[in-house]
């Protein structure tokens, strides 16, 4: 049994074996493209959810973005944790993030409600059990354009990716001729992100 800032995690051995064994079958340039691409769309998140809280006025104070890490996704099914910060208290919610088209797929990933945060290795302090969502991108080609431009930003900019930044990325894909209704999507991400919150 692994043990971390006071917190005991069960089974940890198994999910990390188990993570060893889901990584093993991948190339490890597919394992960092998919890392870079989570905190992409977290950053993205993040950007769409506070643009809606200064829209509508909602009591809201701040939202923070979380990326779990590798384990937490085999452990939790989830990839992101998102923290809603009131001025009297903190909602959680965890979200699964999709790019598939596959029936299939989508069922069996939509099956899980809530995760009990010892699940989750990084966030450890949350001691009770949150709703988790999955949060569906379903257009490839218009996911990986905003990879595409995310990563170009990053690189021109030593990394840094400054607030509002994503936002502006994904809404500037429809100004240099983006064949995607911009403003659709994004009403659907916000409609997905706050009503499972």
């Amino acid at each position: 049994m692994w043990k971390g800032r006071g917190t005991e995690f069960n089974n940890w051995e198994k999910f990390e074996n188990i993570f060893k064994e889901k990584i093993a079958k991948h190339d490890l340039k597919d394992v960092t493209l998919n890392e870079v691409f989570e905190l992409a769309i977290a950053d993205l998140m993040e950007d769409f959810m506070k643009e809606e809280i200064l829209k509508n006025k909602k009591d809201i104070q701040n939202i923070k973005v979380h990326k779990t890490s590798h384990y937490d996704d085999v452990m939790a099914k989830s990839d992101f944790v998102v923290e809603f910060e009131y001025w009297w208290h903190k909602e959680y919610g965890a979200y699964d993030f999709t790019i598939s088209h596959d029936i299939t797929n989508l069922h069996r990933k939509e099956q899980l409600d809530w995760v009990y945060c010892w699940e989750f290795a990084y966030n450890n302090w949350i001691k009770w059990k949150i709703p988790r969502s999955l949060f569906i991108i379903n257009d490839k080609d218009l996911v990986f354009n905003y990879l595409n431009d995310y990563i170009q930003h990053i690189l021109e900019n030593d990394w840094n990716m400054e607030s509002w930044k994503a936002l502006k990325i994904f809404e500037n894909m429809e100004i240099f001729g983006s064949t995607h209704s911009i403003e659709s999507v994004k009403k659907n991400i916000k409609n997905q992100l706050f009503n499972a919150a």
